[in-house]
């Protein structure tokens, strides 16, 4: 408004904040004198912001380092977006970092203001700065896992690199080499045997030449998948006379299956059964060797492999063994003379033909039957081949010895002829007999004389054609020869009608013949006899032993008297009671005396009870079937012999004493 309106504005120059304070002065104007007036003013700086200079950096690596000042008339000042970022560690901080958020990146820029802040009576002033965003690289390693086979592992890359950045280098996280370098983005990468050991390796394809943006990656995968494994199994003995080889072949990892080659045989059920048998030519057994190859089939992207197995034909064991023939009873022992051919004889089975059987070299064994019997032998040497032999042993029957024998007395010797009973299935050759030392004899049926009585052993042995033997032993008991002897007795003296006991005092005698010289015989040991006439008797003995052997002696009795003592012979009492003891009255002497005596009893009114002429049944104490009564009873006898006292009569006392 100029300098003379009193109501102006005053606009300091940038001088004025260098010298302040100023003054500035009223003065006044017209006819009065001058009057002026002093303001004193103080000016202050206005405020400089400074957002620092626009920037350009990569997508990938977008965090803004921000580099604001404030100064003049203020100090602080703060930061903002027109975007959708952030601002660490605080937008009032001049060096704070900008995170620009992924629309800020997309939008391509984004602006940033710096305001002073605190600016007193100055006003605000801002600065903004502009923040351009271009792309990282784009890399592509390929597909991203890739299967190889562990026997054919090299892979072929096929990387790109694109956009910010057209150059690139391979990585590996294992050991394995690249060609013709790991710059060149379609090497070929040759793994290590640790990347196929570890089962996968894993590739990175990395950028280069990125400016400011960070390198960018991508991956690939390569998995080892393994590779097929063929084993034809362990090299392998064969015996030549057992040739088929059984083959144990496995094709194990990228496939199952294979087949099987060489040799001239066949192959059983075929060539790509991995189990297969294989039957060898005679050439080759004859040769000795053979080679066999087992190759993997299937194999896909893997390299075909193989293996070999080594087929050996040696000699087999040779069996052979030596047994004993025995007779029953014994053992029988085996010796063995098997031939070990390749190696040594490992094991020996036997089978003895009876159930038995047994793993020792050299055997025995004991038959409980004779007999012929088929024993096997199979020996296996050390390893695996065996040959059997089957030879005969023989058991012979043992005999069963025995005899029997008969003992005779000729003229008073005791002869024992022995008949051998023995038996076997094999012919008897030999016998022999031992007496027990009375002699001895090797015939079958022989006849001894035995001088002495006693027991004697007698032992009896056969044997057969094959030399089996039997004894027998037997005890023989051999009599004594008997000797007669003999002595008699009588109470009634040499008299006819007296009884003769004789009583025997041979030796070594069981049986007995008496011959009494009257035409009486007996065979009792202790016999008696009555002679009824006078005269002289000549009795002879004969004294039996075992066998019938036998001897006798006599003695000559005279008679030439008849008894007067017949009332001593004549009982004065019986006792009827059952008891076997005098029940009835026995008249002996009258039976074989005088036979045609008689005998009656009459009770004391003399009615007569018994009747008999003779006496060979007694009287028992009873008439008509009834026991008389106890009391005294009178008999008469008449002997009718013509003698000079011929009737005799007498008391008879009955009493019937309890039993």
């Amino acid at each position: 408004l100029g300098n003379t309106a009193l109501t102006n504005i005053y606009v300091p120059s940038p001088l004025d904040s260098l010298i302040t304070p100023i003054q500035l002065i009223l003065s006044s104007t017209g006819p009065c004198p001058v009057q002026k007036d002093t303001l004193i003013l103080h000016v202050s700086p206005a405020p400089m912001v400074n957002a620092s200079a626009n920037q350009s950096v990569c997508a990938n690596n977008s965090i803004v380092s921000l580099n604001g000042s404030v100064s003049g008339g203020a100090s602080t000042g703060v930061w903002s977006t027109l975007g959708t970022g952030t601002f660490t560690p605080s937008s009032t901080d001049f060096n704070a970092d900008y995170i620009p958020s992924s629309a800020d990146i997309s939008n391509g820029s984004v602006n940033v203001v710096l305001t002073s802040t605190n600016v007193g009576a100055c006003s605000v002033v801002t600065d903004t700065m502009n923040i351009a965003f271009t792309y990282q690289a784009i890399v592509d390693a390929g597909v991203d896992t890739i299967t190889v086979c562990a026997n054919n592992a090299a892979v072929a890359l096929n990387g790109t690199v694109s956009g910010s950045s057209s150059t690139g280098k391979w990585i590996t996280t294992g050991n394995g080499l690249f060609t013709p370098n790991n710059l060149a983005l379609n090497a070929n990468y040759q793994p290590s045997s640790n990347d196929i050991a570890a089962g996968q390796v894993l590739l990175y394809l990395e950028s280069t030449s990125n400016g400011n943006c960070l390198p960018v990656q991508d991956s690939l995968l390569i998995v080892f998948a393994p590779s097929p494994v063929a084993d034809a199994g362990v090299n392998q003995l064969i015996c030549s006379n057992d040739a088929t080889v059984q083959l144990n072949g496995s094709v194990t990892g990228a496939t199952s299956t294979g087949t099987w080659s060489g040799g001239a045989g066949t192959y059983n059920t075929s060539a790509t059964d991995l189990n297969a048998t294989y039957t060898p030519t005679v050439s080759e057994i004859a040769s000795g060797n053979l080679v066999l190859t087992l190759t993997s089939t299937n194999n896909g992207n893997c390299i075909t492999v193989n293996d070999i197995v080594q087929i050996s034909f040696v000699a087999p064991p040779f069996a052979n063994f030596n047994g004993t023939n025995v007779c029953l009873g014994n053992t029988t022992n085996f010796t063995d003379f098997s031939l070990p051919g390749y190696g040594t004889l490992a094991t020996w089975d036997w089978n003895f033909d009876d159930g038995n059987v047994s793993s020792s070299q050299n055997p025995s064994n004991s038959y409980a039957a004779f007999g012929t019997y088929d024993v096997e032998l199979i020996v296996t040497n050390s390893i695996g081949c065996s040959d059997t032999i089957i030879k005969q042993v023989e058991v012979f029957d043992q005999p069963n010895a025995s005899f029997t024998y008969v003992a005779s007395c000729p003229g008073n010797q005791v002869i024992i002829n022995f008949t051998d009973n023995s038996t076997s299935t094999d012919p008897i050759n030999y016998w022999f007999y031992d007496f027990g030392g009375q002699g001895a004899n090797a015939s079958a049926n022989p006849t001894q004389l035995f001088n002495t009585d006693g027991d004697y052993t007698i032992t009896h042995i056969v044997s057969t054609t094959h030399g089996c033997t039997d004894t027998v032993e037997q005890i023989i008991s051999v009599p004594a020869i008997p000797v007669a002897g003999f002595y008699y007795n009588t109470s009634n003296g040499m008299n006819v009608g007296a009884i003769f006991n004789f009583v025997d005092t041979s030796l070594y005698s069981t049986n007995y013949s008496w011959q009494f010289g009257d035409g009486n015989t007996s065979i009792l040991q202790n016999p008696s006899n009555t002679y009824f006439a006078n005269g002289e008797y000549l009795v002879t003995q004969y004294a039996y032993g075992a066998l019938g052997c036998y001897d006798s002696t006599s003695t000559l009795i005279t008679i030439n008297t008849v008894t007067t003592e017949i009332n001593t012979l004549i009982p004065n009492a019986i006792s009827p009671n059952d008891d076997n003891k005098n029940d009835v009255w026995k008249l002996e002497f009258i039976d074989l005396l005088f036979p045609n005596a008689t005998v009656e009893i009459y009770n004391q009114w003399g009615q007569q009870l018994f009747y008999s002429t003779g006496y060979s049944i007694p009287w028992d104490g009873k008439y008509e079937g009834e026991l008389v009564p106890d009391g005294n009873y009178f008999y008469i006898i008449n002997l009718n012999a013509g003698l000079e006292v011929d009737q005799f009569k007498g008391a008879l006392l009955v009493l019937k004493s309890r039993k």
